[in-house]
């Protein structure tokens, strides 16, 4: 009796362990693929996105737009790029 349920506690262990796994790699997936994405992309498509200034503060959380931004460097989906001015 014990060892059944030990075996039980084990397998279901594994199996927490690889959904954790699953989650993991799917997640890492995403933000492969939103890494390749262009900023005009994912204002096209809603997509909401952090804003960092170079000092990597935080300018906007989860916008969909680089509307009403200064002209100057920004930190956007973990790359550098230059906003020409307000829109």
């Amino acid at each position: 009796m014990k060892k059944s349920i030990i075996l039980l506690l084990c397998c279901l262990v594994t199996m927490a362990v690889q959904a954790a796994k699953v989650k993991e790699s799917e997640a890492r997936n995403k933000a492969q693929h939103f890494l390749a994405m262009s900023i005009a992309a994912m204002t096209a498509a809603g997509i909401p996105f952090d804003v960092y200034n170079l000092k990597r503060q935080l300018v906007r959380r989860q916008t969909t737009s680089t509307q009403g931004l200064s002209a100057g460097y920004y930190v956007i989906n973990q790359r550098v790029v230059f906003i020409t001015g307000k829109i």
